[in-house]
């Protein structure tokens, strides 16, 4: 059975690669690389060049504030002086994974008790404080986890990832947020297209 490694900015963010692995190729993950947010992601680019020249490897990182995911891309290669092959998948989340949560309106109203999610998510600004935002109507045990609310100020809470990685296994499907998230339209694509090739 073919192998790929995977490397992502944060247990949430792996959640969500080791779903997609799942879902849409045969492959067996064989490493996870990563978790310690996208500086260390992009500062090691040329160890997880090295090892997609053996094997495959998908990299998932957000877009935050850059303007574009080419730009961001052509950023980080510029930096070690590489070129991607085939084997090397660098998709980027638009503007954060959380984005491609709230894109499956249906098991996010679900978890969060809300209604009317927006039906583009990767032109939020800010995904996760729109889920922090949405939490605070949440059931109790849910806004508990995901939720810190200090005065006025909203900030992740102390079950954050691990509700929500729960929550990528447990209800969440892709192809139904791929439907509302280009960017991870495009992730699910180039998986399927590597599974068939």
């Amino acid at each position: 059975m073919p192998t790929i490694s995977i490397a992502t900015e944060d247990a949430l963010s792996e959640a969500v690669a080791t779903r997609l692995v799942n879902e849409y190729t045969n492959f067996t993950i064989d490493l996870t690389l990563g978790r310690k947010g996208n500086g260390h992601l992009k500062s090691n680019l040329k160890s997880y060049f090295e090892i997609s020249q053996r094997a495959h490897l998908l990299l998932i990182t957000d877009l935050d504030s850059v303007a574009c995911s080419p730009a961001l891309i052509t950023k980080w290669e510029r930096t070690v002086n590489i070129q991607r092959q085939n084997n090397f998948l660098f998709r980027v989340a638009v503007r954060e994974i959380e984005s491609w949560l709230i894109a499956d309106h249906d098991s996010m109203e679900a978890l969060l008790r809300a209604r009317n999610l927006t039906n583009n998510p990767d032109r939020l600004d800010d995904p996760k404080n729109y889920i922090l935002k949405l939490a605070l109507k949440a059931p109790k045990e849910t806004r508990e986890n995901l939720l810190l609310k200090v005065g006025d100020d909203l900030s992740q809470g102390l079950g954050y990832n691990s509700l929500l990685s729960q929550f990528v296994f447990s209800a969440w499907e892709p192809q139904r947020a791929r439907q509302r998230s280009n960017s991870l339209d495009r992730t699910c694509r180039r998986l399927e297209e590597l599974a068939n090739n």
